[in-house]
């Protein structure tokens, strides 16, 4: 996440979107939280690589740190009723994160990114 003019750029998850109507005039009022994306280094047998050994408790864990692997670079076919934004929510783990996949694809899916066709094989990328 980038907040221009502001020193704020962070990776970030998306964990909570809820778009509310309300006073009865066109009004909607958004309420978005973000998940601080941390990299996390796995060491087998408990080594931390630095030639100590420390147990990995959750006392060591950093509150709020847990986050899930996103998939590897793949691939993915089209099938009746999907979307790029339904592909990425799916595949990425976030809808808005779907120009990823349409920019790996401008050579299959053409010059519209809402005009994918069920049959169409496409390249998942990596995040």
């Amino acid at each position: 996440m980038l907040v221009t003019e502001t020193p704020i750029n962070h990776d970030v998850y998306l964990q909570n979107y809820t778009p509310t109507y309300q006073d009865g005039y066109g009004d909607y009022y958004y309420s978005i939280n973000f998940l601080h994306a941390i990299d996390l280094k796995v060491y087998a047998g408990g080594a931390s690589g630095d030639g100590s050994s420390t147990a990995n408790t959750a006392a060591n864990r950093p509150q709020g740190a847990e986050r899930t692997e996103p998939p590897a670079t793949g691939t993915y076919t089209v099938v009746k009723g999907d979307s790029l934004w339904k592909i990425a929510q799916k595949l990425l783990g976030a809808g808005a994160k779907y120009t990823l996949i349409y920019d790996a694809n401008k050579d299959v899916i053409g010059s519209d990114p809402n005009k994918i066709y069920p049959g169409q094989v496409l390249t998942i990328p990596k995040v």
